[in-house]
């Protein structure tokens, strides 16, 4: 039998809690008074707009600048604009690491491929080269050992063990390559779970 930990607990709990909210206050027959909750609920987390949006690195990401060596050697360009954020669609914020560790997270299909598994990694640089943003990124390396994932009973529950280890190379990824941020959590001094906060 399988017994899940403290932490485990809590994200399964706060996961299908959260679901089972939204669909609840989705529904046609819900009252009017929780409607009227649930609108005014949205706008008090909405945030500001993009245009009310004023960001400290918002300046700076104008300037052109020679790249670190490692984007370099990724790029094969010397020069560009470094960018600490970036609004992607749905006025999702990108962040690199050194920015917001949260919105740096992201899962990322490689090469722009969906018919594999989308990967996570957490991003390093945010680019462009002309007018062209990009992603250079260390993506998470699969979970080493023999044993098995204990989220893969749930098949609702899309979780993930990877390693806490960053491959030490930079990946280039496109901005329509990205699914979802992810959360990360410390799982062992091993090993994280990795669980998307996809918006479908």
């Amino acid at each position: 039998m399988l017994c899940l930990g403290q932490l485990e607990s809590t994200i399964l709990q706060t996961f299908t809690r959260g679901t089972s909210l939204r669909r609840w206050l989705g529904r046609p027959e819900t009252h009017s008074a929780l409607r009227e909750c649930k609108e005014l609920f949205e706008k008090i987390f909405k945030g500001k707009s993009e245009q009310e949006f004023i960001h400290p690195h918002q300046e700076s990401n104008k300037r052109e600048t020679r790249f670190p060596f490692n984007l370099q050697l990724a790029t094969q360009h010397s020069h560009g604009t470094l960018h600490g954020w970036h609004h992607g669609a749905y006025k999702v914020t990108y962040s690199r690491a050194s920015t917001h560790l949260g919105n740096s997270l992201i899962l990322f299909y490689p090469r722009g491929n969906r018919d594999v598994d989308y990967v996570p990694a957490s991003i390093k640089y945010i680019f462009s080269v002309g007018s062209k943003v990009q992603f250079a990124a260390h993506r998470h390396l699969e979970a080493a050992g023999d044993f098995v994932d204990p989220f893969s009973i749930y098949p609702h529950f899309p979780a993930k063990l990877y390693s806490t280890i960053l491959k030490e190379n930079l990946e280039i990824i496109e901005v329509d390559w990205v699914f979802s941020h992810f959360a990360r959590y410390n799982f062992t001094s091993d090993l994280v779970v990795v669980l998307p906060l996809s918006r479908e």
